[in-house]
């Protein structure tokens, strides 16, 4: 994952692989179901899991976010937690 940003309700994920270059998955607030960062998984395919009420059910997108600790990044992915937790 490489960026996210917040506009008009809906969060866009934006994502980058060699084959799909890049992709956008936009989400609205309301349908953000979890965010799972686990710092611990250097080795592992993916250490970012994003989980939203789809059409069929809850999705999982399970990603890469290549971040240091203490980034923008983290600190937004931080905050979108916490409002996930107070829509609860």
């Amino acid at each position: 994952m490489t960026n996210i940003k917040k506009s008009d309700g809906c969060y866009s994920f934006e994502t980058y692989s060699i084959i799909t270059q890049k992709e956008e998955m936009k989400i609205p607030e309301s349908q953000l179901v979890d965010l799972q960062y686990y710092s611990d998984s250097f080795f592992k395919a993916y250490n970012f899991v994003l989980k939203y009420d789809g059409t069929n059910g809850v999705v999982t997108k399970k990603l890469y976010l290549n971040a240091e600790p203490n980034s923008e990044f983290r600190s937004e992915i931080n905050r979108i937690r916490k409002t996930i937790a107070n829509n609860v």
